[in-house]
């Protein structure tokens, strides 16, 4: 892992994203900017000696060597800078089970209900916040994007060129979110989408992907990923998302569909299909109001994506961010009193 060079003195706080298959730890300064961001590879679902089968380290150990080998140095460095962590560290599988709370939520309710791990006498406590829980219109749950999403909203709120006002904020990934927020910064509803899942499950165990090429590098194929956008949204697909999956094969045996073509195709089915559904959904909501500005955050390929999905519906994004999860982390840390007093209420930071 490679970081850079800063004195622990300057350290104003250790943020950690503890996913399943990986981890991330930012170090922060004194006003929020990031000095160092490392990655390992032990999320919670692949940790030292893999956690707790007969004949290995009792969980809760694997844990500690885990976030040991992480940020260890940092804490030695530093031994009074505050640790808060997100994402699935707090599930049942994790390290200690945070609740969720319940939308609609603001940004005090999460700091307030931070769960501590308590990791002995002497040794820094780490903070892990709780995710989301929607219960109505019907059951939905979130676990580390509150974090990004309150990221989002800092950053939004110190850029001046945008509006305010209501936001929804998309999430693209594996399980894709959109996340409405108030004008006072509460989520207030959020819906999943398992797009991203479906993707690569059709593109490795269907009989689609068995005429694909893999693709060897980052190569896009964006017209195709059009043509999939036409096809969900043409009005005569009155069978829905899991007829037009199909298309992908039907257009591949006829030639219309290169191999290296149909995956960028079907992500483009996929994709429009989740968008076309937003829109509509956006329209019936706000009726003769104006939607609210979009704004996307996340891999900026995949952003690329829903941005052509979302310009393709005649909804221009109004901002989008490849990453905002360091500036969750220290908003909440921030709401919660755990930063030093003499640390001054940060700026944005890029």
């Amino acid at each position: 892992m490679e970081t850079a060079r800063a004195s622990g003195d300057a350290t104003g706080l250790i943020g950690i994203d503890w996913g399943t298959s990986s981890v991330r730890a930012f170090r922060m300064g004194r006003q929020a900017e990031l000095l160092d961001q490392r990655h390992s590879k032990h999320g919670i679902m692949h940790l030292p000696q893999g956690g707790c089968p007969p004949g290995r380290m009792p969980r809760a150990t694997a844990f500690e060597q885990a976030f040991q080998e992480l940020c260890g140095d940092w804490i030695q460095e530093s031994p009074g800078a505050p640790v808060i962590a997100s994402g699935m560290i707090g599930s049942a599988q994790g390290w200690r089970q945070a609740p969720y709370l319940r939308v609609p939520c603001d940004p005090k309710s999460l700091a307030r209900t931070l769960t501590t791990i308590d990791r002995g006498p002497g040794n820094t406590p780490i903070h892990v916040i709780g995710g989301l829980e929607q219960t109505t219109p019907r059951a939905n749950v979130m676990r580390g994007e509150e974090t990004q999403v309150l990221g989002v909203l800092r950053r939004f709120a110190h850029t001046e060129r945008l509006p305010l006002g209501p936001l929804l904020i998309g999430l693209p990934g594996t399980h894709s979110k959109w996340v409405w927020v108030s004008e006072e910064g509460c989520i207030t509803r959020f819906e999943t989408v398992m797009t991203g899942e479906v993707f690569g499950l059709l593109c490795r165990h269907s009989l689609l992907g068995q005429t694909m090429t893999p693709r060897e590098d980052a190569t896009s194929h964006m017209g195709a990923f059009r043509q999939g956008l036409s096809t969900a949204r043409d009005e005569g697909a009155r069978l829905g998302v899991l007829s037009d999956i199909f298309t992908t094969r039907a257009m591949s045996l006829s030639g219309r569909l290169a191999p290296n073509e149909q995956a960028d195709y079907l992500s483009g089915v996929l994709i429009g299909h989740e968008v076309v559904a937003l829109v509509r959904q956006l329209k019936q909501d706000m009726q003769d109001m104006q939607p609210p500005p979009v704004v996307l955050c996340g891999d900026s390929r995949l952003c690329e994506r829903y941005r052509t999905a979302l310009i393709d519906q005649g909804v221009m994004p109004a901002a989008e961010f490849t990453d905002a999860c360091a500036e969750g982390l220290w908003s909440i840390a921030d709401q919660a009193a755990l930063l030093a007093p003499s640390q001054v209420p940060p700026t944005a930071s890029s």
